[in-house]
């Protein structure tokens, strides 16, 4: 008898795949997204995080975009007003340079008329005595006629 071996059968190899899944938190992912923007979606996702840089990209040159003119016209609202406020400086000066000359015009009119008034008396006052005086005129010659001896002669 022939010996032979006994045969085993062939062994099957078996292959035990280990799958490793890391548990994220979904809270961990919104706070880093939160702090970090697409960096802290990295923790999450890789698509995510490029996604959300490149809608981070278009809203900064979309805010950049319409921020540019509003600048521009608050630049050029504010050179208005610094103009305004400038000229407002030169009304308020020129007004009280105005105002200073007609308060010395109105002293000067008030002395004129003071003077005026003096004068309207002096002349008043000497019409008066003219007056007087031709009267006490047109009486002397009837007087001097009626009396000639009776004159005594002024010691004055």
């Amino acid at each position: 008898m022939s010996s032979s071996p006994p045969s085993t059968p062939p062994q099957q190899a078996t292959v035990q795949t280990v799958l490793v899944v890391s548990k994220k938190s979904v809270g961990v992912a919104i706070l880093l997204t939160f702090f970090f923007g697409p960096l802290g979606m990295l923790y999450s996702t890789i698509l995510g995080a490029v996604v959300m840089f490149v809608v981070n990209l278009l809203a900064f040159f979309l805010t950049r975009s319409i921020t540019r003119p509003i600048k521009a016209v608050a630049e050029a609202l504010s050179a208005g007003a610094e103009q305004t406020v400038s000229a407002a400086g030169q009304v308020s000066s020129a007004s009280q340079s105005l105002a200073e000359g007609a308060s010395e015009q109105a002293a000067s009119l008030e002395e004129t008329s003071s003077s005026l008034e003096e004068m309207s008396s002096m002349t008043r006052r000497t019409s008066m005595l003219v007056s007087r005086s031709m009267r006490a005129t047109v009486k002397l010659p009837g007087l001097v006629m009626m009396s000639p001896e009776s004159a005594t002669p002024c010691t004055w």
